[in-house]
Formats: C-alpha cells, structure tokens, sequence
C-alpha cells in the first residue's frame, strides 16, 4: 500500500535545464517538489523512488520525497532542498575551505551505490551542497534518471565501463583532490546492500504506484534479488575496489 499523495497546488514548467524533471510543484503541505512523472521515460518515476529508498537503507543521505499528485496522476517529487552551495565545490576542498576529510566518505558511498545501481550520470553538479548545523557542509545524492530499470534490464554486469560520466567524473575528483575514495565507506555501502532482502526490496516497491512498473518488471527485479544475482553484482563491484578498475 502506498502513501497517500500530498497534492500540487501549482505546478510550473521546471525549466532547470534537464529533460527529466518536468514541473516545480508548491503542494499542499507548503513545500515545494521537484517533480518528474512518466513523460520524460518509463521507469524514472520508480527508479527515482527504488533508489531513493534502498539507498536511505544502506546509509546514502538524500533529499526528502513525496508522491505529488499534479495534473490527474501521481508523480515522484523531490522536496526543494534551500541553501544549496554548488559552486566549485571541489575547488573548495583543494582550498581547504571545506574539510577533505567530511566530504571522502560521503562522495565515496554514493560512488558504490551509484555503481550498484547503475547511475550513468553522476557529475560534479549532481550533488546537492548544504550547511550543517555546525555550520560544515554535507552532501546528498539526488537525481538517478539515468539509473536501474532506465537503462535497460537486465543491468551491465560490472565493472562499470570507464568512459561512463559516472567513473569519469570520480577518478577526475579524486585526482584533483589527491585521493578522495575511501574503500572501507565504499565497502560499508556494499555490506548493507547484501544485506538488504527481497523482503525489503518488495516493500519499497509497493510503497509506490503500481502503475509504475508492470507485473513482469517487479518479478524480474525481486528475482535479481532471490537468485543472487544482486549479490553477484556487489561481489563484482567489490572485486573492483580492490583491483583499482575505479580511480
């Protein structure tokens, strides 16, 4: 069963420069969502909710969703997230104006969750950059249009190919900054997937519309997770941090 939909009391065109969000939505919770809906591909609803969830359960910080129902049908809204500091935030750290040592084991996680899910477009800007309350800064992952059931099923086997944005704009990251990948966060995130059940995974997709995805497609993906081929992938995965297929 699915959470009930806050409603868009507006909903205007995103114009952010992307095809895959399609509105900024003022709902009636009094917050604000970016939404994206069915007409810019298949899947990205449900790949944006699955992985929003299975990486909240294996310890990757994102903004806050909701369901937004705007224009008749229900969406995935990421809430508006205030205070967002993108800004050559990588120069910031070579500077030392942001701690080296706050933002390796985040950046680091989300690479291994990235390479799970197969997120072929996490750049430089695909961060959101935000003050903490000890006025640090934190870094959250958002925006997987081009991850899991958008790219095609079943996944690429691993490693991911080096020519991807993803792996490009990690190893550029981490040689501008003298070593940003930490192994054992990377591992962490990989020990929770492995851990995660197809019990879980089931929740996760039924906590959204059954629209979504077909009966085929929900079979297919608690399959991975019965049979061990989601295993297999974090093996695979693994086996590349240790033989250096990433930096």
């Amino acid at each position: 069963m699915f959470e009930l939909p806050v409603r868009a009391k507006s909903a205007d065109p995103a114009n952010m420069g992307t095809a895959d969000c399609s509105y900024i939505c003022h709902c009636d919770d009094g917050s604000d969502y970016a939404v994206k809906d069915e007409n810019a591909g298949k899947y990205i609803p449900h790949t944006e909710w699955f992985c929003k969830h299975l990486g909240d359960q294996v310890g990757i910080a994102s903004p806050e969703c909701r369901l937004v129902e705007v224009n008749g049908a229900v969406a995935f809204g990421s809430r508006w997230e205030s205070s967002h500091q993108p800004e050559n935030w990588w120069l910031r750290v070579q500077s030392g104006e942001i701690e080296k040592s706050r933002v390796a084991p985040v950046l680091s996680r989300i690479f291994a969750f990235d390479l799970f899910v197969q997120n072929e477009d996490r750049h430089a800007k695909n961060y959101i950059v935000r003050p903490q309350a000890d006025d640090k800064l934190s870094f959250l992952a958002f925006d997987y249009s081009q991850a899991w059931m958008t790219t095609g099923w079943p996944l690429t086997a691993p490693p991911m190919n080096p020519t991807i944005v993803t792996c490009q704009n990690f190893k550029l990251i981490n040689q501008i900054l003298g070593g940003i990948l930490d192994i054992s966060e990377a591992l962490f995130v990989l020990d929770n997937l492995y851990k995660t059940d197809a019990v879980r995974i089931e929740m996760i997709i039924d906590s959204h519309p059954s629209c979504w995805i077909d009966a085929g497609d929900k079979d297919r993906i608690l399959t991975f997770w019965k049979d061990g081929e989601a295993q297999n992938r974090i093996d695979l995965i693994r086996k590349g941090f240790g033989n250096g297929d990433y930096i």
